[in-house]
């Protein structure tokens, strides 16, 4: 079922190629011939962007720019998927970061009542104590 498929892929691959290179040279005629362009030598490859040319622009032959493609295409597709698997794992340490944060407000938060209600009482019965000995002095 798919040997049909994959035979029609090919042929109509070839097709596209032949067409392209047909309107490529007749629209523009200094475009060189396939064997021109076979026996051209590549940039040498001093830095990255030589090595992007050489090795993701430029193409002798139409199927080495539809493998050009796909390969690019492969390349997209990988580095989407991680930069989303990176988004969603930067999201959830975001998000356990946040948890983390507001609970030791929280902590903190209680810790600080707990002080307050402790100064409270302990004001409470400093006041209960200067009201005792104010009272005992009255009575004298």
């Amino acid at each position: 079922e798919n040997d049909p498929l994959q035979h029609q892929l090919t042929d109509l691959g070839q097709q596209v190629q032949t067409l392209l290179k047909e309107l490529g040279q007749h629209d523009d005629p200094s475009i060189p011939s396939d064997n021109i362009l076979d026996q051209m030598e590549p940039i040498p490859a001093n830095d990255i962007e030589a090595v992007i040319t050489n090795n993701l622009v430029l193409f002798h032959l139409i199927p080495e720019l539809q493998e050009q493609n796909q390969c690019l295409l492969k390349i997209i597709h990988e580095m989407g998927a991680k930069m989303e698997a990176e988004e969603h794992d930067y999201h959830a340490v975001l998000e356990t970061e946040q948890s983390e944060a507001m609970r030791e407000v929280h902590k903190v938060i209680q810790e600080l009542v707990t002080q307050l209600e402790q100064q409270k009482t302990s004001s409470e019965m400093t006041i209960q104590a200067y009201m005792k000995e104010r009272d005992t002095l009255k009575s004298f």
